[in-house]
């Protein structure tokens, strides 16, 4: 089932990715919080699935945020780095993020013993992150108003 639930994932952010560009002119420095509010409520929502549609539409959502989050990651160090270094810093970024899927499942075995708290955790994750993202783009935007 878990590879099943995997292959769902991947398929939905294949045309979520592909709609990113779309995604990105409407939402803009909101599209990180979109994405991080859906990572919250989906793994909050997988943790407390008991039953496989529950799961499926929540990897369903989780796909959607992954495949929308992952180009906007992009976009934002070829925004952020001159030219010349964005081959090196986006290379050193999916190196980074190889790192992290690996070490996260140690985390998350010593944050909780069970899965249920494991995808809770990582809802409360995503929530703080979303907080601090929301609070962010609110100053941001106060700032350049002024």
């Amino acid at each position: 089932m878990a590879s099943v639930m995997l292959a769902v994932i991947a398929i939905t952010g294949i045309p979520c990715g592909i709609a990113f560009n779309w995604f990105y002119i409407k939402l803009h420095q909101w599209v990180w919080v979109l994405c991080m509010v859906l990572n919250a409520l989906v793994f909050y929502l997988i943790s407390s699935a008991r039953n496989t549609f529950v799961l499926v539409v929540g990897c369903i959502v989780l796909g959607a945020g992954f495949g929308i989050v992952m180009p906007y990651i992009f976009k934002s160090i070829s925004l952020s780095v001159p030219d010349q270094l964005s081959n090196l810093t986006t290379t050193l970024c999916l190196i980074m993020m190889d790192i992290g899927a690996v070490i996260s499942t140690f985390v998350i075995s010593i944050i909780a013993k069970n899965s249920d708290k494991a995808l809770l955790s990582s809802a409360i994750f995503f929530g703080i992150i979303t907080l601090i993202e929301v609070a962010r783009n609110i100053y941001t935007n106060l700032k350049h108003k002024n």
